[in-house]
């Protein structure tokens, strides 16, 4: 799990262009709720899940979304 500290008002759209460089389609979750408006703000406490829309090819998406996410942000791993 990854945590990251985002600037007040910030909106999910806001952190999937600072998250994705990637052409990768993704569900998100939203405190469990599936999210339908990507210029909802977040709160803070909000926690959003990032799935993988697309099935898993050899290992291939995984490892790619995990690169994306552990080696092109600073983010606190908790």
């Amino acid at each position: 799990m990854s945590m990251q500290e985002l600037p007040q008002n910030s909106t999910i759209s806001d952190l999937l262009k600072r998250a994705s460089r990637y052409d990768i389609q993704l569900r998100l979750r939203l405190n469990c709720n599936v999210v339908y408006d990507l210029n909802q703000e977040l709160k803070m406490g909000d926690v959003l899940e990032l799935i993988l829309s697309a099935p898993c090819k050899s290992g291939g998406y995984t490892r790619e979304f995990h690169q994306m996410f552990d080696h092109r942000l600073a983010v606190s791993q908790s």
